[in-house]
């Protein structure tokens, strides 16, 4: 029912993009369970939630900049794939290259196949989302979980900050 328009039936689009941005959520009933407790409130009109008025147009740039946030971070995790040696492809088996011995990057690349394949993992389960990233970019770089990995925030500055980034180009495990 969450990506189903009551006046369209199965078109399953929850929100509206122009040129690729998201610019209206078309789902009224995201904010029954995303009311801003913890973020914008997902509303597709104005609208008041316990005394707080949300815009569609707040709603709307939140979930773009989460967007841009999670798909900067898999371009990131996509090039420290390519840095093992592993090319990602559209077809099954999905990678391509160096061996694939180490299930630590094996597990990686099948993060990044999955998350690849979930584009609105930004909006469900983004803490779940943010883990995988995490973890599968810090055994890339560490070849174990230390708990943080480097991002050259000028090339990924979304993807840094929807990671959370600190100052230095360190990231304490979290998000």
């Amino acid at each position: 029912a969450c990506h189903m328009e009551s006046d369209e039936g199965h078109t399953f689009e929850v929100v509206e993009k122009v040129g690729g941005v998201i610019t209206a959520l078309k789902s009224t009933v995201c904010v029954d369970c995303h009311s801003g407790a913890h973020g914008a409130a997902l509303v597709a009109e104005d609208t008041e939630v316990d005394g707080v008025t949300h815009t569609a147009a707040a709603a709307a740039a939140f979930l773009e900049e989460e967007a841009e946030g999670y798909h900067e971070a898999l371009a990131l995790l996509e090039a420290e794939l390519i840095a093992k040696g592993l090319t990602f492809s559209t077809s099954y088996p999905y990678f391509s290259g160096a061996s694939w011995t180490d299930e630590g990057t094996f597990g990686a690349a099948h993060n990044f196949n999955y998350l690849h394949h979930e584009p609105g993992a930004y909006a469900h389960n983004r803490y779940y989302a943010k883990r995988l990233i995490f973890d599968s970019i810090d055994w890339l770089q560490n070849g174990s979980l230390t708990g943080s990995i480097t991002i050259d925030e000028g090339t990924y500055p979304a993807g840094a900050e929807w990671l959370g980034a600190d100052a230095a180009t360190n990231l304490a495990s979290r998000p």
